[in-house]
């Protein structure tokens, strides 16, 4: 039995306010799933009918970060 009980949507968040996907679409989708079906989104500035919708959010601040030491991101770590 293929049972998927984890759907992580990365950066979805940021494709919303782009633009490139309507929130109420993003929110069908997420009320389609099962219920035993986590469902993780990420990305900044969410709009607030997607925050009315969560059940957690997280905002996550960099306190050390190669990137303030002159260090450009990197493929496989960053990105």
């Amino acid at each position: 039995e293929n049972r998927v009980d984890l759907v992580v949507l990365d950066e979805v968040v940021d494709a919303v306010n782009a633009g490139l996907l309507d929130s109420r679409r993003l929110l069908d989708v997420a009320a389609m799933r099962g219920p035993d079906v986590e469902m993780v989104m990420t990305g900044r500035n969410p709009k607030p009918e997607i925050s009315e919708a969560a059940d957690y959010i997280t905002a996550m601040t960099a306190v050390k970060h190669p990137y303030t030491r002159g260090v450009a991101s990197r493929p496989g770590v960053e990105f």
